[in-house]
């Protein structure tokens, strides 16, 4: 699903259900009445690269329950209004380089997720938290530049049970396809 401007939408703006190696790139996904993306299981292997998802009500991607695997990667994901990215019951997905920006909450992770990696992200400005990891299972969240360099303001944007943020980045992340492209290790 490529170069599309995808805007008004009844629901989601993009809706993958049990799809499996779906790519979603080069959009402009906004102003839905829900979601931008919303990728539900079962699902697995998919990709969101490269595109703007801004000002939807809910969620600007959403993997929910189950959506196992998915790449989210050089997207700009701003102001929508509940979090950037939702990962709910949901397990070892990828959210790497994005520039994730206003609204509530930049990522929230929930139900039985685990064995996600946040990592290499501009993940700032939000009204409640940058990170909220309310499944108690572990995530790798590393390497994201959270607007600061200061532990203890950073700390206070971020709620979770199970991780901590640091290492984190001492600067803005280039998130443009090809910068920064030290592959991450692989999800377990």
């Amino acid at each position: 699903i490529s170069g599309n401007r995808v805007t008004s939408n009844f629901s989601a703006g993009i809706e993958l259900i049990g799809c499996t190696n779906v790519t979603i790139t080069a959009n402009v996904i906004q102003s839905n009445l829900f979601d931008g993306v919303l990728v539900s299981g079962p699902s697995t292997l998919n990709y969101v690269v490269n595109n703007i998802i801004k000002s939807n009500p809910e969620y600007g991607i959403w993997l929910a329950s189950p959506s196992n695997k998915t790449t989210v990667r050089h997207n700009r994901v701003a102001s929508n209004a509940q979090a950037n990215v939702r990962i709910d019951s949901s397990d070892t997905n990828i959210i790497l380089s994005n520039d994730i920006t206003g609204g509530d909450t930049g990522v929230w992770i929930s139900g039985t997720s685990s064995q996600n990696l946040v990592q290499k992200n501009n993940i700032w400005q939000f009204a409640i938290s940058s990170i909220f990891n309310a499944s108690g299972m572990t995530q790798t969240v590393t390497r994201n530049w959270f607007g600061s360099t200061q532990e203890d303001v950073i700390d206070t944007d971020f709620e979770d049970t199970a991780n901590v943020f640091s290492p984190y980045r001492l600067g803005i992340a280039d998130t443009t396809p090809g910068a920064d492209s030290t592959a991450p290790s692989a999800p377990a």
